[in-house]
């Protein structure tokens, strides 16, 4: 049965059908949601690894250094990487970064080293591959008063902590689009020839600050707690440079004071041509 319908002229009139395109924007709507879905899942699935990478690492750090040094070890990494981002533009990705801390007691006996004293604590911290401080010994030990459980007072080495960063970004990205069209009328060879170019340069300058807690320490049960006592006049880390280099073994973008490539413009393109048969 056919739905027609007369307006008041006596006209008739036929409903138009409106399947196709109400088709078309649902295809449309789901696509964009379905791309913004792998897009999120992407990005996570990649930070994730790279969280739980780094974790190991910061973990087995420790307890190598625990081991060796026969005390408490605390190891903290800090990571900069570009991540995938389908919605930033060619070649451009996505700014990120990612950290990690253990901590590992491993201690036989008094703690150190054999013919040291004092030493039962070592910080070790390291941004890409540059380590605050030394890599032998972490960062600066201080003298502090600890009173043990059994009420005796001890001078034992501390490290300092990090416990702020002054970062700076500097980042320039440029990008070029072309296209070409060949059409040889004495052939029937025809195609659009697209190419995409992307230059990046990505430096990091970091400022850490590091604190000291000079207050004393006190282990027996009955002590109450003690509030810290901060000495900021520490010995300054000095501001170090990590720039941005394409590493070609892992095919990921890493971050690096030390490399050759490091600080130079990374160059990323892409050419593809659409025949016309």
């Amino acid at each position: 049965m056919k739905n027609n319908y007369k307006n008041h002229l006596g006209l008739q009139i036929k409903p138009f059908s409106s399947n196709k395109g109400q088709a078309a924007l649902e295809m449309a709507i789901l696509g964009s949601l379905l791309l913004l879905a792998f897009a999120t899942l992407l990005s996570y699935a990649q930070r994730f690894e790279e969280q739980n990478k780094l974790k190991m690492e910061a973990f087995r750090n420790a307890l190598s250094r625990a081991y060796v040094r026969n005390s408490g070890v605390t190891s903290t990494i800090k990571r900069d990487s570009r991540s995938l981002n389908i919605f930033s533009k060619f070649g451009e990705g996505q700014a990120s970064n990612v950290a990690a801390s253990a901590n590992v007691m491993w201690v036989k006996g008094a703690p150190g080293e054999q013919g040291t004293k004092g030493e039962n604590s070592f910080s070790f911290y390291k941004i890409n591959d540059k380590f605050l401080g030394t890599a032998d010994k972490g960062l600066e030990r201080r003298t502090k008063n600890v009173i043990d459980f059994t009420g005796n007072k001890n001078e034992v080495e501390i490290p300092v902590s990090i416990w702020k960063e002054d970062i700076t970004r500097n980042t320039t990205y440029s990008g070029e689009n072309t296209k070409e069209e060949f059409n040889n009328n004495n052939s029937e060879e025809s195609y659009i020839y697209n190419f995409q170019i992307a230059e990046l340069k990505d430096v990091i300058h970091d400022k850490p600050h590091a604190r000291f807690d000079s207050s004393e320490t006190d282990a027996r049960a009955d002590a109450g707690s003690i509030p810290p006592k901060y000495d900021y006049n520490v010995g300054e880390i000095d501001e170090f440079r990590q720039a941005a280099y394409y590493d070609e073994e892992t095919n990921r973008v890493k971050y690096s004071g030390s490399a050759a490539q490091a600080g130079t413009r990374m160059r990323t393109q892409r050419g593809w041509r659409t025949y016309n048969e």
